[in-house]
């Protein structure tokens, strides 16, 4: 009989929560604050209940949204010391909460107690609301702006298991290079430095002065450099205007690490490539934790 009052009485209020969190941290805030403060006015065990699981449900969605949200603001480089701060934070309220409600309690009782502390939360959810909507705003646009872009990076087997974050901070860092045809763009002995997606037009590969392979639209090159930290294999050449995705290699690399290591299509092509080139090594020589640790100084 509990159980479904319980239920009864928290699932509407829960869903809703739900749908308005997911736009902002803000809505899950608000919404914990409110069922606080109610508990101040509650006697029965029931309904206290039925607040505690909807103020529980508002934390986690609260951290969700915010982790996902500072994922996308912050630089991956950045991201270590900024999780960090925002633990240190969080761990300090629970130190300061864990000192004043008792006192507080003690003072004016366990009713008023509840009452101010959801008070309090709300009346921070309720100033922090211009920024966290100017975020959240911020946010959904450049998601729309790069949509086609991670349309087509999730298209490709070379990032088969890509979650949607990761393809988002790829498309943020890719720069769009339109070549006339007969242009070289990556030569032979060059050090290793991006990645390359051929969106239009076709070229040709090149090793040691014979042609080894040729490249056409949804093909990528550059990953074998990258991936062994040696300088490039061969000669990619434009046999047509051609436009590409040029990928920076630290931003791959991070990719690679996000994926637990890289795509079986990914080693497969490395495999008939460096056959193809003359080298005897099918598979990069070094994991790809070890070469997103050595960097890129353009050697």
């Amino acid at each position: 009989m509990v159980g479904t009052g319980l239920v009864a009485s928290t699932s509407s209020s829960t869903l809703r929560m739900f749908a308005a969190a997911s736009v902002s941290p803000r809505n899950s805030s608000i919404i914990t604050a409110e069922r606080i403060w109610l508990l101040g006015f509650t006697r029965s065990p029931v309904a206290a209940c039925a607040a505690l699981v909807v103020v529980g449900a508002g934390v986690v969605v609260f951290e969700v949204v915010s982790v996902l949200l500072l994922q996308r603001l912050a630089r991956r480089s950045a991201l270590g010391r900024v999780f960090g701060l925002v633990g240190t934070v969080s761990n300090a309220g629970k130190l300061i909460g864990a000192v004043v409600a008792p006192v507080l309690v003690d003072a004016i009782d366990l009713p008023r107690t509840l009452m101010a502390v959801g008070g309090v939360i709300g009346l921070v959810g309720v100033a922090a609301a211009p920024g966290l909507i100017s975020l959240a705003t911020s946010t959904r646009q450049d998601r729309l702006r790069l949509r086609p872009i991670v349309e087509v990076l999730g298209s490709l087997r070379l990032f088969d298991g890509a979650s949607g974050l990761v393809l988002e901070r790829l498309a943020g860092s890719l720069v769009t290079e339109r070549v006339e045809a007969g242009r070289v763009v990556m030569a032979e002995g060059d050090p290793a430095d991006d990645l390359f997606v051929v969106l239009e037009g076709d070229l040709d590969v090149t090793a040691e002065g014979r042609q080894v392979n040729d490249l056409h639209a949804n093909d990528w090159f550059g990953e074998i450099g990258l991936l062994n930290r040696w300088r490039r294999t061969a000669t990619v050449t434009t046999a047509t205007p051609t436009v590409l995705w040029r990928i920076p290699g630290n931003e791959f690399l991070a990719a690679l690490q996000d994926l637990s290591g890289a795509p079986e299509a990914l080693l497969d092509v490395m495999a008939d490539r460096l056959a193809n080139t003359g080298h005897i090594e099918p598979r990069p020589t070094v994991t790809v934790e070890k070469a997103a640790r050595r960097g890129f100084r353009g050697g």
